[in-house]
């Protein structure tokens, strides 16, 4: 199988959309970056944001998953709003594509240091991003609130110098 990163345009747009059913589905993945229910003009707006590059994640020619990355600091960029489509869900993409990310801020962006965030109680996330070599950096945790819950995320950090392991 072939994992690859493209540009996510507006024929983009309809399958996250539909992805993403509930405010709760949406803060999994997005945390509270994006509104709910996502709109074809909140996603011009955030594709169109010049601060990160978006990707739609392509495995044999079929849209499996978006993911993007963020330059809050210019020296450390923050991978975001990684999703693995529900039907595809199980499979390995979501290690392949976290690799994707590493090597593509390695290799582009000459990146040494690389973050996300992502929810406690998402620990099949955090297991996956372990495997991809990210560490648990509690400095950076953050909590936020959606309809009354409050949800915690893990700060997670990769050193360049870090093996990948299969």
């Amino acid at each position: 199988m072939n994992l690859t990163l493209e540009n996510f345009t507006y024929a983009d747009y309809q399958k996250l959309i539909d992805e993403v059913e509930t405010k709760e589905e949406l803060a999994i993945f997005a945390g509270e970056s994006l509104p709910f229910p996502l709109t074809a003009s909140v996603l011009e707006i955030y594709s169109n944001d010049k601060s990160k590059i978006v990707f739609k994640v392509i495995v044999d020619g079929l849209s499996v998953g978006h993911a993007d990355i963020v330059f809050e600091n210019p020296a450390i960029p923050r991978l975001c709003r990684i999703v693995v489509f529900k039907e595809f869900r199980g499979l390995g993409f979501g290690k392949m594509l976290t690799r994707e990310l590493v090597k593509f801020c390695v290799r582009n962006l000459k990146s040494k240091i690389i973050e996300l965030n992502v929810l406690e109680e998402n620990k099949i996330a955090q297991k996956c991003y372990k495997k991809a070599g990210f560490f648990y950096n509690p400095a950076n945790d953050k909590t936020f609130e959606i309809n009354g819950n409050n949800y915690k995320t893990l700060s997670m950090i990769y050193f360049h110098s870090t093996i990948i392991k299969d």
